[in-house]
C-alpha cells in the first residue's frame, strides 16, 4: 500500500481531515510558484533595480485619483461584492488583500519613494472590477430566488429596453451637458441630441440587438427567470464597458489611427525619408537630433529614434526607449536640452541648460557623437556659428552637421576619483524603492560632476584600485595628472550588441569606454569594468587586447533555475490535481437542487 505524501500525490488520495489542515498553504504556495515562473526576469529586475533611472514623476494625490468619478458605479458594486464575498467564504481573502493593499501603498509611495505610486492603482482597479462582477452575480442569484420561476413577457421587454438605454446613454454620464435654449436642463444632461448627430455605429448595433431580443422574447412567452436575468446582466455589464470605450470622446481612437497609419502613411513622409536617407549615406556614427514636439507630424516626436532602423544600424540614435532601463537617460536629456530650442525636459529636477550649444559641444565629444541634426531655425543658426559644427547638407526642414572626431574608447589624462556608495546592497535598494532615500548615490554625484564641465576629464568611478583617491559627494579630490607617452594609441575599436573590443598601447592606464554601464559587462584583458561618470565604464588594461562581453551572471542563472523549478512544481501540481479529479465522485441524488435556487421551491433541472 502506498503511504506518505508521495503516495497520496500520485494517487490523488487525501486523508480525512487533510483539506482543512493543509489548505492554508494554497495561497502562499500559488504566489511562490508564480514568482518562480517569473524569476528569469523578476529576480534580475529586483536585484539590479538600482541601475534603473528614476524619472521623478510627480506622485498622484487625492481621492479622485484613487476613485475617479467614472469608476464610482464600479467602486460601489465592488465594495458590495467584497463584503458579500468575505462573508460567504474565506477564499476571498487573497483577492481582497490584493485589492486593498494598494490603497495604503498608494499613499505611502507618495512620500518620495522611487516607485511611482500610480503603479499601485492597476491592482486596485482590477480588484474593484472583479468584486463588482461578483456583486452583480450574487445580486442576480438573490433576484432569481425571490422572483417567479417565469417572468411575464412585458417584464423582459421592459428590461431589454432599459438595457439598451443604459448602453447608449450610460457611457456619457458625467459629460458636459448639451445646452439648447428652451430645452429643460435635465434633457441636456442626458445629451439627447438630434438622432442624426447622436447615434453612432456601436449605438446602432446595440439598438439592433435590442430589437432582435425583443422579437425573440415575443416568440417565447414567459421565459425562465434563471435564464433571462444572467443574460441581461452579462449583456448590460459587457455592453457598458465596450460601448463606453468605443464611443467615449477621448484621445485613444485618434491616437491609434495616427500610429497605425505608419510612417509612410503621413503626409510628411518624404521629409522624414529624406533625412533618414541623407544620414544613412554618411560614414557610421552616433546621431544627436534636436528634440521638438513638432516632430510628431512624422508619426511621433520620437521618430528620429529610428535612425538605426532606417540606416541598418550604422547610425545609432542617442535616444531610445525604454527610458527607465538605462543609467545614461538623465545625461542624454541634459544633452538634448543643450542642443534643442524647445526640449521636452521630461525628468523633473535636473539642471537643464536649454539652448546652450557650448556646453552641448563638450558633451557631444564626451558621448562620441558624430552628427547633429537640427530642426528649428534657431538651432540651425547656433550650429552655423559654432566652430565645432561643420555643415554637411540640408534635407528640409532638417540640417545635418558633423562634429569633431572623437573615440569610443578614451585614455585618461588624470587619475580617476573613486566615490563609494554607502548602503548599496540589495536590502537598501529594496527599501529605497518604497521609501524616500536621502543618501547620496553615484548618480547624484555624477549629475553634480556633469554640471561642472571643467571636470569632464576628471573621471569619477564607483570602485577601483586602492591607489585611486576616495572622495565624498563634495567632489573635493586632488587632480593628479597621469604622465603618458604621447604615442599611446587606441585602435581596432569594435562595438557590437553584446561586445566591445579594442587594441591599446596604454597597458596599465585607465580607459573610458563610452557605453552604458551594467553589472553584466565582463572584462577580458583588463581590470574592471567600474561604473564611471557620467554613466560609462572604466577599465585598466592588463593586455594590449581588451574585450568586454555582456554575459549572464549568477543573478540570471539563479533566475532561470527558479523558473525551471517553478515549471516542474507546476507540472507536478497539475498532475496531482488531474489524478484527484479522476477519482470517481458519487453521483448527486436525483432531484438535487441547484444551490443558487435553494429556497425558491424550484429544481435546477428541466
Amino acid at each position: 500500500a502506498r503511504s506518505g505524501w508521495w503516495g497520496r500525490l500520485r494517487t490523488g488520495a487525501r486523508p480525512e481531515g487533510a483539506r482543512s489542515g493543509l489548505s492554508w498553504w494554497i495561497v502562499p504556495g500559488t504566489w511562490a510558484v508564480g514568482f518562480m515562473l517569473a524569476a528569469f526576469w523578476a529576480l534580475p529586475l529586483i536585484i539590479r533595480l538600482r541601475y534603473t533611472t528614476e524619472m521623478n514623476w510627480q506622485p498622484l494625490a487625492g481621492f479622485d485619483e484613487l476613485v475617479p468619478v467614472e469608476l464610482w458605479p464600479v467602486a460601489i458594486l465592488g465594495v458590495i461584492g467584497l463584503v458579500m464575498a468575505l462573508r460567504r467564504t474565506g477564499r476571498a481573502l487573497a483577492p481582497a488583500a490584493l485589492t486593498l493593499v494598494p490603497i495604503p501603498a498608494f499613499f505611502l509611495l507618495s512620500q518620495g519613494a522611487k516607485l511611482w505610486n500610480g503603479r499601485a492603482l492597476p491592482h486596485w482597479f482590477y480588484g474593484l472590477h472583479l468584486f463588482a462582477g461578483i456583486a452583480v452575480g450574487l445580486l442576480v442569484v438573490a433576484a432569481i430566488r425571490r422572483l417567479p420561476e417565469r417572468l411575464p413577457t412585458w417584464w423582459v421587454q421592459t428590461g431589454t429596453v432599459g438595457a439598451v438605454l443604459v448602453l447608449v446613454f450610460g457611457p456619457r454620464i458625467g459629460e458636459p451637458a448639451w445646452n439648447i435654449e428652451g430645452v429643460p436642463a435635465w434633457v441636456g444632461t442626458l445629451r439627447l441630441e438630434p438622432l442624426v448627430e447622436r447615434i453612432s455605429g456601436p449605438d446602432m448595433l446595440v439598438a439592433a440587438a435590442g430589437v432582435l431580443l425583443l422579437w425573440l422574447v415575443g416568440r417565447r412567452p414567459r421565459p425562465a427567470t434563471r435564464t433571462v436575468l444572467p443574460v441581461l446582466a452579462s449583456v448590460a455589464i459587457t455592453g457598458v464597458i465596450f460601448v463606453g470605450v468605443v464611443t467615449e470622446e477621448n484621445y485613444v481612437g485618434a491616437w491609434a489611427r495616427w500610429n497605425y497609419l505608419g510612417y509612410e502613411g503621413k503626409a510628411t513622409w518624404p521629409e522624414y525619408e529624406g533625412v533618414m536617407s541623407a544620414v544613412g549615406a554618411l560614414p557610421p556614427g552616433r546621431v544627436q537630433w534636436e528634440a521638438n514636439s513638432e516632430l510628431n507630424k512624422y508619426g511621433t516626436p520620437m521618430a528620429p529614434m529610428l535612425f538605426p532602423y532606417w540606416t541598418e544600424g550604422t547610425h545609432p540614435s542617442m535616444e531610445g526607449l525604454y527610458f527607465e532601463s538605462s543609467v545614461t537617460t538623465p545625461f542624454h536629456f541634459l544633452n538634448a536640452a543643450e542642443m534643442s530650442s524647445s526640449p521636452s525636459n521630461p525628468i523633473p529636477g535636473l539642471g537643464y541648460h536649454s539652448r546652450d550649444i557650448d556646453r552641448g559641444a563638450v558633451h557631444m565629444r564626451l558621448f562620441n557623437v558624430s552628427y547633429y541634426v537640427a530642426y528649428t531655425d534657431t538651432a540651425k543658426d547656433r550650429a552655423d556659428r559654432h566652430p565645432d559644427f561643420t555643415f554637411i547638407e540640408d534635407s528640409p526642414p532638417f540640417r545635418i552637421y558633423s562634429l569633431p572626431e572623437s573615440s569610443l574608447v578614451e585614455v585618461a589624462v588624470n587619475q580617476p576619483w573613486v566615490f563609494e556608495e554607502s548602503g548599496s546592497g540589495l536590502l537598501t535598494s529594496l527599501v529605497t524603492t518604497f521609501t524616500q532615500d536621502t543618501e547620496p548615490h553615484f548618480v547624484d554625484v555624477a549629475l553634480d560632476w556633469y554640471e561642472d564641465i571643467s571636470l569632464v576629464d576628471q573621471w569619477i568611478v564607483a570602485d577601483g584600485p586602492p591607489r585611486w583617491e576616495r572622495i565624498t559627494s563634495d567632489l573635493d579630490g586632488a587632480t593628479v595628472p597621469i604622465t603618458t607617452d604621447p604615442d599611446v594609441e587606441v585602435s581596432d575599436v569594435v562595438l557590437e550588441d553584446h561586445r566591445v573590443a579594442f587594441t591599446t598601447t596604454g597597458v596599465g592606464l585607465p580607459h573610458l569606454i563610452k557605453v552604458s554601464y551594467f553589472p553584466n559587462w565582463t572584462a577580458y584583458g583588463a581590470e574592471g569594468p567600474w561604473r564611471a561618470t557620467p554613466a560609462f565604464m572604466v577599465v585598466v588594461p592588463t593586455d594590449s587586447e581588451v574585450e568586454l562581453r555582456f554575459e549572464n551572471t549568477w543573478v540570471e542563472m539563479v533566475g532561470f533555475a527558479l523558473t525551471l523549478a517553478g515549471a516542474i512544481v507546476l507540472v507536478i501540481w497539475l498532475v496531482a490535481l488531474v489524478r484527484r479529479r479522476m477519482v470517481t465522485a458519487p453521483s448527486p441524488p436525483e432531484g438535487l437542487r441547484d444551490p443558487a435556487l435553494r429556497g425558491t421551491g424550484r429544481s435546477g433541472f428541466g
